[in-house]
């Protein structure tokens, strides 16, 4: 019989209103967690938070003082705290939906507890926390969820002197990858830290390849716009784009990005310095042929069998190629999906998560399930 206490998971998430696709993945991995036997929360900062971006029936837990340690709070006086008060005060008795979201907010706080971290449990923690993430919580032990390798360095000193690391900290047990390429990289700098390779899972639920194609090239104008504006227009003035429509897909949910994609003849990915680089594997998944930026990480999927790299020139010739053979330019797209849905499944991501896990457990006596 085990007698040792059984660690629980906690993943620190920044409360964010609007959830991006890294938050998501922190519920999700928590779901993954728990779906498997063991006991893992999301871990927010104000009491009562959850994101809502998302459908999800994720366990969450609350602890302020660990997002204090990470980010210190800003110091207001008196005066600027009284002013917030009053317009708070303000907005409660003349605004009736504000009303609502506040009683509902000061029900959720009353009724929700913070938790204590104790000694036994472990810390996932986001890489773009920096090099505090080892200091945090008393030193107790902690993992790094690292989404994107080229952010890792973001809040680092220039100082030559300054080491201060938590790659380097003994109470850091190991990190969690979405790429090769993310993995590559880090291990090249921090040869003795565990780093294990998780994969992303396609949503195939909405995301699968449909062979009814429109003229129709989508894309995301969220990052590199000047890239973005460039490729666009010296396909325009050329006359490249006669014939096809342009789609922007900015604000919408998963279902709704993916019903644009099934669509879609071509996406043209402006990725850049990305993890993995999720857009581009959900338009294979639906069939599109992508032409664009891998962004670093999205090098092992980008594949010239069905796809093209930048730059506009390329796109030029990929619209070439549909106009000369467009059955061989649609079986592109069925190829890049069989492939996506194969190597980028939920299985294989859930598979390798509780494989992450269960090696942490071996190597340092974690009692997780």
């Amino acid at each position: 019989m085990n007698l040792k206490t059984r660690s629980r998971i906690y993943v620190v998430c920044p409360d964010l209103a609007n959830a991006a696709g890294g938050v998501r993945q922190l519920y999700h991995h928590v779901d993954v967690l728990n779906s498997n036997g063991m006991e893992a929360y999301i871990l927010h900062k104000k009491k009562g938070f959850k994101a809502n971006a998302f459908a999800h029936q994720t366990r969450i837990a609350y602890n302020a003082a660990i997002f204090d340690e990470l980010t210190p709070p800003v110091k207001t006086g008196f005066g600027k705290k009284l002013l917030e008060f009053a317009k708070g005060l303000v907005r409660f008795v003349f605004i009736g939906a504000y009303r609502k979201d506040w009683l509902n907010s000061l029900w959720a706080r009353l009724t929700t507890f913070e938790i204590k971290i104790r000694q036994e449990d472990v810390l996932m923690i986001p890489e773009f926390y920096g090099p505090s993430i080892a200091r945090i919580a008393n030193g107790c032990r902690k993992v790094i969820y690292n989404q994107n390798a080229h952010y890792t360095f973001g809040s680092y000193s220039l100082n030559e002197n300054d080491l201060e690391t938590p790659y380097l900290d003994p109470k850091v047990l190991g990190t969690l990858v979405i790429s090769q390429q993310n993995k590559e990289y880090l291990t090249y700098v921090f040869p003795d830290h565990y780093f294990h390779k998780n994969y992303y899972g396609i949503n195939q639920r909405f995301f699968f390849y449909n062979s009814e194609k429109k003229k129709q090239m989508a894309f995301m104008p969220r990052k590199i716009k000047y890239e973005i504006e460039q490729v666009i227009n010296l396909l325009k003035f050329r006359g490249a784009l006669k014939g096809f429509k342009l789609v922007v897909i900015d604000k919408m949910n998963e279902e709704q990005v993916a019903a644009i994609l099934r669509e879609s003849l071509i996406f043209l990915s402006f990725s850049n310095r990305e993890g993995c680089g999720v857009p581009p594997m959900e338009a294979m998944a639906c069939g599109c042929i992508v032409i664009g930026y891998d962004g670093f990480g999205g090098r092992e999927y980008f594949k010239e069998e069905f796809s093209y790299r930048v730059p506009a020139k390329t796109v030029e010739k990929a619209l070439q190629d549909y106009a000369d053979d467009p059955k061989a330019f649609l079986d592109k797209g069925r190829q890049a999906s069989e492939f996506l849905c194969k190597e980028y499944s939920e299985a294989r991501e859930e598979e390798e998560a509780v494989g992450f896990w269960d090696v942490l457990s071996a190597r340092h006596g974690l009692v997780l399930r």
